[in-house]
């Protein structure tokens, strides 16, 4: 929809979710050109919280205020738009029957290859007639694909695979045959050699649905980290609806899970770590509900049924006769000499013989002084102090990592 264009000279709009008394408007092109004395013009209420005012020329600048107080900063004056003076943001001012009320991308910046985008729009009709939404996405060389087509759907998630800057079309119609639309353009970037790691995506998505007393599972996709060992670690914090939550530890596992024991809402902190220790984070929000089962069928028997006859044996059966050995056991002529205690292994923290991803989280535990393990001064240096640095440190868990997969 084309904006509201002023008849006379640049019309602009102020969405007073503020509250100011008395909204006005300055408008001004240079120091000697305005559209009168500070602190401007009073602005007319056209409806709700919506403010106007229609200069008799086309100014280039322009300050709102509350007569004089609470002013903005300086703003370009966008003729036929409408300014917030709670968010501080210009929007289209719609005045079609079918108005747009929202387009978003989230994430709306710091886009790559692989990253789940998840595309949302709210519209509404004045006579309440029912809206559709489609969502289409145009590359750079102007191909164009339909991501959904006209439906009930106001959200879909969007993968770009090619890095490349792409034009997101977001299309309204209503059952009234009012129509709208809105673009949006995104920036998809490479992330092959990114050092900084990076959240694609979580499933299950934000906000969905989890069972109480039923495993949840959180799978991670993330990209970045290509420096050093250019390996991943992953931490989960999860914070139950009473604010507890649980001892996290860095895993190379993108796989977490968990169990609610109650209703109400989880929050899960997942941390991505690279090699360089660079971390990213980002918290996503479930909500636990009834794990309700459906109750098994008992059926009843219209008849008691009765006992199966027991047969009982005709004759009591005789033991065998218990064979005796014809000669004495073999004494050993020689003692048998113990074999010589296996060399331990470096890196092997909880002494099991092995080498494992067991004896990173030992040593995060004894790092943390978490009760139960024995503390850092207990610990075999020569055993624990991977990097040879002389002390026992993070580093040396994130080493015995590298050990498990084979990279060192």
């Amino acid at each position: 929809t084309t904006p509201t264009q002023g008849s006379e000279g640049t019309t602009i709009f102020l969405n007073n979710e503020a509250g100011w008394a008395t909204p006005v408007a300055y408008m001004w092109n240079s120091n000697s050109d305005s559209n009168g004395a500070w602190p401007g013009v009073k602005m007319t209420n056209i409806g709700g919280n919506v403010y106007q005012y229609t200069a008799s020329k086309t100014f280039t600048s322009c300050i709102f205020s509350n007569s004089g107080q609470s002013q903005t900063g300086d703003l370009t004056a966008k003729d036929g738009y409408i300014y917030n003076n709670k968010t501080n943001q210009w929007s289209v001012y719609d005045t079609s029957p079918l108005q747009v009320k929202e387009f978003t991308a989230d994430p709306a910046s710091n886009i790559y290859t692989g990253t789940d985008v998840q595309l949302s729009a709210t519209a509404a009709n004045k006579s309440g007639a029912a809206v559709s939404y489609k969502f289409s996405v145009t590359n750079a060389q102007g191909g164009t694909s339909t991501l959904s087509d006209f439906s009930s759907a106001k959200s879909v998630t969007w993968t770009p695979t090619v890095a490349g800057e792409y034009t997101i079309t977001f299309d309204f119609k209503d059952t009234d045959g009012n129509t709208n639309s809105r673009t949006m353009t995104l920036e998809v970037k490479d992330d092959s050699a990114l050092v900084k790691p990076i959240i694609k995506s979580v499933t299950p998505a934000n906000l969905n649905l989890i069972k109480v007393n039923s495993t949840a599972t959180v799978t991670v996709k993330a990209g970045g980290g290509k420096t050093g060992t250019n390996l991943l670690f992953y931490k989960y914090v999860v914070t139950d609806p009473n604010g507890a939550q649980n001892t996290p530890y860095y895993t190379l596992n993108n796989i977490y899970t968990f169990v609610p024991t109650m209703k109400g809402e989880y929050k899960v902190n997942v941390y991505v770590q690279g090699s360089d220790n660079s971390t990213v984070n980002k918290t996503y929000t479930y909500t636990a509900a009834d794990d309700v089962t459906e109750p098994t069928t008992v059926v009843v028997p219209t008849t008691a049924p009765q006992p199966t006859t027991v047969p009982q044996p005709t004759t009591a059966p005789q033991p065998a006769t218990k064979p005796q050995p014809t000669t004495s056991p073999v004494q050993p002529t020689t003692a048998v000499q113990p074999t010589t205690a296996p060399e331990r292994l470096r890196g092997d923290v909880n002494g099991d013989g092995t080498v494992t991803v067991l004896d990173t989280t030992y040593l995060q535990k004894s790092l943390v002084h978490i009760a139960g393990v024995p503390s850092l001064d207990q610990l075999d240096l020569a055993i624990c102090d991977l990097d040879g640095d002389g002390i026992i440190s993070i580093k040396d868990a994130t080493i015995i990592q590298t050990i498990v997969v084979n990279l060192k």
